[in-house]
């Protein structure tokens, strides 16, 4: 393979800070607020143009609540969702017997809803910014290399949360990792879209009685014909107008 050598440089440190998240997903949001509630210099880097991660390609919300249906988590996701209840942006938690509960929201509101927390909780947040590399010593992130319009530049933290949902940070640090199952297998893509105009009653009655056709049977159609909500194709023109 042919290389090209990279000329040596000097890379400024732009943020030096206790807590280093990188990933602005679900789990990194929460990292984030936790710690700058708990009085750490935060700092969030997100690779894309807005928060959220998992949490903005409408899937709904899962497993709130257990399979008795008693609400099991709590804190900040549940402060997320009342703040979304306070825009008409969310449903309440719906049992479900595939995923214990779900619930429909609006991504876009999730996005604005999180930002806005974060902020509050003077949380630093830098997006359309990639961790490229990581600078590690005997298994000790010194710091973490980032590039986006201002170039490459490095980030220090005393304590370094990897929520890139790849664990990059910690495979690039040297933590052992594997990929697939012991021959190679992994979970396929999934594929989300969104669709407006939908008869939302059509769509239920045709899973309910062409269950077969639709691939659905270990859904029980006494769960789709219980739950209104159940659909989430009609979320935008239905659930949250």
């Amino acid at each position: 393979m042919k290389t090209i050598r990279e000329p040596a440089k000097d890379l400024p440190i732009v943020r030096e800070v206790d807590v280093v998240v990188a990933g602005g997903g679900p789990t990194g949001i929460t990292a984030a607020l936790s710690a700058a509630r708990n009085g750490a210099k935060t700092l969030l880097l997100e690779q894309g143009g807005f928060l959220g991660g998992n949490a903005t390609m409408w899937l709904p919300l899962l497993c709130f609540l257990d399979v008795d249906g008693n609400q099991i988590i709590r804190a900040i996701p549940q402060e997320i969702v009342d703040q979304m209840e306070k825009r008409g942006a969310v449903t309440r938690h719906y049992p479900c017997v595939l995923h214990e509960s779900y619930t429909i929201y609006d991504p876009e509101v999730f996005k604005i809803v999180a930002q806005e927390m974060l902020l509050e909780a003077g949380v630093d947040i830098l997006l359309h910014t990639f961790v490229a590399d990581v600078v590690a010593e005997e298994g000790q992130v010194q710091a973490l290399i980032i590039e986006n319009k201002s170039g490459r530049q490095a980030v220090t933290g005393t304590v370094y949360i990897d929520c890139t949902g790849d664990g990059d940070v910690a495979a690039r640090a040297g933590a052992p990792w594997e990929k697939g199952d012991e021959e190679g297998g992994m979970m396929p893509p999934s594929l989300m879209f969104t669709l407006r105009n939908v008869d939302v009653e059509e769509a239920r009655r045709a899973l309910i009685e062409e269950s077969e056709r639709y691939k659905l049977q270990e859904i029980p159609a006494e769960e789709i014909e219980r739950n209104e909500h159940f659909i989430a194709v009609g979320v935008t023109d239905r659930v949250l107008r």
